[in-house]
Parts: structure tokens; sequence; C-alpha cells
């Protein structure tokens, strides 16, 4: 079920891309890239504020959304987003947003896509570890392993991202994150997560 769906327009690319649109009666454009381990929706708020003078693209990875799909690649999420901007026949974007994983797919973006960019924000932006294979390896197997129990169990997840200090203000922290964590219990596969990491 879409939980916010009225919120802003939803479309889909030929990719299957799911994103979502605010403001599309202005003529700046912001596009955001979520990070992983996070719904969409917990964008909603900062893509509404940024829709105030912009036109908003948010761009939700596969695998996390509602659609049965499997993350595969932050190199597919930045050409998906990339090919759904020029369907809609947007060639230039005055700013783009990515945190964590969105942040790796706005420096893949900026670098590979031939889309002009005037600004980015790059919040906590991963990139490969400079490491040994097999050291980053097991970097990926524990991530993928924590991930996967904090996705499933609701007491890992309270211990590993306290909600005291990740709930939005004025928001019920014991319910936003039994929603996030109903989400991600539903929709997160462990194939996406190990291909996040």
């Amino acid at each position: 079920m879409d939980v916010w769906r009225t919120a802003g327009d939803v479309e889909e690319s030929k990719s299957k891309m799911k994103v979502y649109e605010f403001g599309k009666e202005h003529g700046k454009t912001f596009a955001m890239f979520q990070c992983t381990a996070e719904p969409g929706w917990v964008f909603k708020p900062s893509a509404e504020a940024m829709a105030q003078d912009h036109h908003v693209l948010l761009f939700i990875a596969d695998g996390h959304d509602e659609m049965g799909t499997a993350f595969v690649s932050v190199e597919k999420y930045a050409s998906d987003a990339a090919a759904y901007l020029r369907e809609k026949g947007i060639l230039h974007l005055d700013g783009l947003y990515g945190v964590s994983m969105g942040g790796a797919t706005a420096i893949r973006f900026l670098a590979a896509e031939k889309i002009s960019v005037d600004k980015a924000i790059i919040d906590g932006g991963i990139t490969p570890y400079p490491y040994p294979k097999w050291i980053c390896r097991l970097i990926a197997l524990w991530d993928w392993l924590t991930i996967s129990l904090a996705t499933k169990n609701y007491s890992i997840m309270k211990v590993a991202m306290p909600p005291e200090r990740w709930t939005p203000k004025g928001e019920d922290p014991e319910a936003h994150y039994r929603k996030i964590f109903d989400f991600e219990k539903h929709h997160f596969s462990s194939k996406t997560i190990y291909n996040v990491f």
C-alpha cells in the first residue's frame, strides 16, 4: 500500500522506478536520492519544503518501495533516475541531494550522467572502501547482518538506531519507529540489503 500517494504525484518510468514529484508548477528542479534502510515517505517533509519553490523529484530506490523489486546497484539507481529525467525532458537540475547511499548515487550521477547540475548536496555519500577485497567482503557481511537483524527485530532496531535521536521533531518516537519497522519487515529483502553493501 502506498502510504502517501496523495502527498505528491507518483509516477513510474519505463524502468519501473518509483518517483514522487512535488511542486510541478515551478521552473527550478531539485532531485533527491534516499538512503538505504528507510522508506521513501521519510523524505516527504523535506520534499514538501523544497517544493515551495522547486519542482522536486524524489527517486525511490529499487527494493525500498512496495513494488517487490530488489536493489541492484548505485549505478543502476543513478542511470534509472537519469533515464526518467530524460523521459520527462529534464536535462538540467538546479539542485541535487543524496544522503548515505543516496549520496553515493548523487556522486555517480554527477560523474556518469550527462545532465547538468548547478548545486549538489552530498550528505555522507558512501564510496568504496580502499581496503583489500577480502576485508571489504567482511565489512559488507557485517553490514548485511546488522541491517538484516535490525529490519527484522524491533528491539535490535531500537538499540542500533535510538528513536529519541532519529525521530523527527513533533512525532511520537514509538509510532514513527513502528511504522518504519513494519515497512522494512515486509519490503526489504536480504538481496536488497546485500546489494546495498
